[in-house]
């Protein structure tokens, strides 16, 4: 049976009923009527349309056409049309997410490789919506049929991991072509020598190897073929370019922003760099590349995840983040400076013209890009009339608009459980807490940041885990610990502006320093950094934002730790963790009798409080639980932006999460039946 690329419908607008035809292309949905006519689902808000079919995935990636039991009427115009990842693979799929998708879709979109229309729109007399999936270069509509309301608003939604994609995208289009032409030239120019070659393999034998007439020809067979292609570009990339190129002699930072939209390659390149600067040897790339892809290399000292082991790019890439030079001491002595100044900068704190002067400022620079200095942003959602609300469990996974972030806590337990954190006006709080008795409404929340457990001379963080410990046969008061940290007063609620909202939410990705002086960062926010910078001292100033200069520390691991028991024990724990942890964000609940902190520590330090913690906590009258998070979900890059109201309000809808657990209930209901 041929692909179903056009379906034919009867539609209305307004009274009047005709017959037209479905198309999908790049743009949308369109309808083409029999005079030829073409309507726009994005433009006409009058229109609806009849589906006397519906369409799911069957084996071999055909249409499965099942007539519906009764036509379905459909408002044209979409509530969400957006492009997400997708693959036509309908292979045994398990699906991270409960409740179940409808058609197992969402497993398809979590594991896509290539980008696919998914359309949303509203059902005539139903609180369902009706989902379309089509391939947007040839037409063909893939899935097409009812799906659920937290279904639908979790397409609306991109994680901010998602968006960064998107928002980095769009800044590599404003890199001319001419450039990107340039990067890639290497590879039609002359091959490497065999004494390039032979510096690269050391002592790994490839069987008849042969210099090409091209850098291309010559490197691209060493390259092993289960790399995904993308990724083989970037890696034979930067093999000819480490050939070839010295240190460059101009600016780290404007050096490096040529290959933005090369990721991988520019990773890679970041930390050559620090060799060269150095004056080492760097790594054996692609030696270490080639025993990755025959299972032959050791495993790094940091403990990593199965789909890293498995996966021959992926393990060469945490070995060799190992074998570039630390240079985070230079990152924490301008954090510490810039934290001691308290101020919210708009530039990068050392200027390009610097680097001229000696290889220390260029080495600054670089420092800067590659552990990623940013201006961070921590919202207190009290302070502006929210609610936070915790949940623990396995259920109610799907994304919706008041979700912050959902992270899953566990390495190779059964049936782990997700930590879910939500904002949302007080009047929402009481629905969902009515629903679901067992969540958590977090009291009070505070992040610490210790920068001063950073030893720079020996280049590691001093973590003191006996200190922990002893705070378990302590107490402390909530009172007293409000007073110490703050983000305790009880103050007018204060409103906020959608602009404000705006740099809160950009405030919380992290501001990164080091490319504000390309004017292409800013482009997708729509924001002027001057601006941003008068907004954030003001929301500052009020006690809504605190402002913290970070960077990103591969040798820090994450930890949960949750704490149930006596209140001034609950909190002496907490507090031990805030004073003696190189960051920890700490989540307290009604009564001061659980908390749920989140860390960043070193791997030993971690496996230290996992082994110890649990076990003296119990004399103590304390039930601890330490877990890894294994995966990590934000939704905050426009939490603030989607919340607020145009009347400044906060959205109180909480149907998406809400109708989870209706249907959590029915399917639970029907496999006892």
């Amino acid at each position: 049976m041929p692909l179903l690329e056009k379906i034919d419908v009867r539609f209305w607008i307004k009274e009047e009923c005709s017959r037209g035809t479905l198309i999908i292309n790049r743009e949308g949905m369109f309808l083409k009527l029999d005079s030829g006519q073409i309507i726009s689902s994005d433009t006409n808000r009058n229109l609806t349309y009849e589906m006397q079919i519906q369409i799911t995935l069957g084996s071999n990636e055909k249409q499965v056409l099942t007539k519906l039991e009764k036509p379905t009427k459909i408002l044209f115009k979409p509530i969400v049309k957006i492009y997400r990842k997708y693959t036509l693979q309908n292979g045994q799929y398990t699906e991270d997410i409960f409740p179940p998708s409808t058609n197992g879709f969402y497993a398809r979109m979590k594991r896509g490789y290539k980008e696919f229309l998914f359309i949303v729109q509203e059902v005539i007399d139903d609180s369902r919506y009706w989902l379309t999936i089509a391939d947007p270069s040839s037409g063909v509509i893939n899935e097409a049929y009812i799906i659920t309301h937290y279904e639908a608003e979790s397409l609306s939604l991109i994680d901010s991991q998602e968006f960064r994609r998107i928002w980095d995208k769009k800044i590599w289009a404003t890199i001319p072509a001419a450039a990107k032409d340039d990067i890639s030239s290497i590879l039609d120019g002359p091959s490497a020598s065999w004494d390039d070659l032979s510096k690269m393999l050391e002592d790994v034998s490839i069987p008849n190897l042969k210099l090409g007439a091209t850098m291309r020809e010559t490197l691209s067979p060493l390259i092993p073929s289960s790399i995904p292609e993308d990724i083989r570009e970037q890696l034979i990339l930067f093999l000819a370019y480490i050939s070839r190129r010295n240190i460059p002699n101009e600016d780290p930072i404007d050096y490096l922003s040529n290959f933005w939209s090369l990721p991988f390659f520019s990773a890679l390149l970041q930390g050559h760099l620090m060799c060269l600067a150095d004056g080492i040897t760097w790594p054996s790339y692609l030696k270490l590349l080639i025993l990755a892809s025959r299972k032959h290399l050791d495993a790094p000292v940091r403990a990593i995840d199965t789909n890293v082991s498995d996966s021959p790019w992926l393990l060469f890439w945490e070995k060799i983040m190992e074998r570039f030079p630390n240079w985070f001491d230079i990152a924490m002595d301008i954090i510490k400076e810039l934290n001691a100044k308290g101020e919210a900068i708009t530039k990068c704190p050392i200027g390009q013209t610097t680097v001229k002067r000696s290889m220390e400022q260029w080495k600054k620079r670089l420092a800067i890009l590659m552990y990623e200095l940013r201006l961070v942003g921590r919202s207190s959602p009290q302070l502006i009339g929210l609610t936070e609300l915790v949940y623990l469990g396995a259920a109610y996974r799907w994304p919706h608009r008041h979700m912050k972030f959902i992270t899953k806590l566990g390495v190779g337990i059964d049936n782990p459980p997700y930590l879910q954190v939500m904002v949302m006006p007080p009047s929402a709080a009481i629905q969902v807490k009515r629903a679901l008795p067992s969540i958590m409404n977090v009291i009070w929340t505070m992040r610490s940041l210790n920068i001063d457990l950073f030893n720079s001379q020996d280049k590691r963080w001093e973590v003191s885990i006996q200190q922990i410990i002893t705070s378990l046969d302590g107490t402390y008061s909530l009172k007293r610990m409000m007073n110490r940290y703050g983000n305790g007063k009880r103050v007018q609620r204060l409103r906020i502006s959608p602009e404000e909202a705006k740099v809160i939410d950009f405030a919380t990705e992290g501001i990164r320093l080091a490319v504000l002086e390309r004017k292409e960062y800013l482009e997708p926010w729509k924001l002027d950094i001057k601006r941003v910078q008068r907004i954030l001292s003001s929301l500052s100033k009020r006690g809504v934002i605190r402002l913290t200069y970070e960077a990103t520390n591969e040798k820090l691991i994450s930890l949960a730790t949750i704490a149930n028991g006596p209140s001034k024990k609950v909190t002496s724990l907490c507090s031990s963790f805030l004073d003696n942890t190189p960051s920890t964000l700490v989540m307290l609940g009604e009564n001061s009798e659980q908390a749920i902190m989140l860390s960043r520590v070193p791997e030993t330090s971690a496996h230290e409080l996992v082994s110890r913690l649990p076990k003296l906590g119990l004399d103590e009258g304390l039930v601890i639980r330490c877990l890894r998070p294994v995966t990590f979900q934000s939704y905050t890059h426009n939490l603030y932006q989607r919340l607020l109201r145009d009347d400044g309000t906060w959205d109180d809808d909480v149907t998406a999460f809400l109708s989870q657990a209706r249907s959590r209930r029915k399917e639970m209901s029907e496999s006892n039946a």
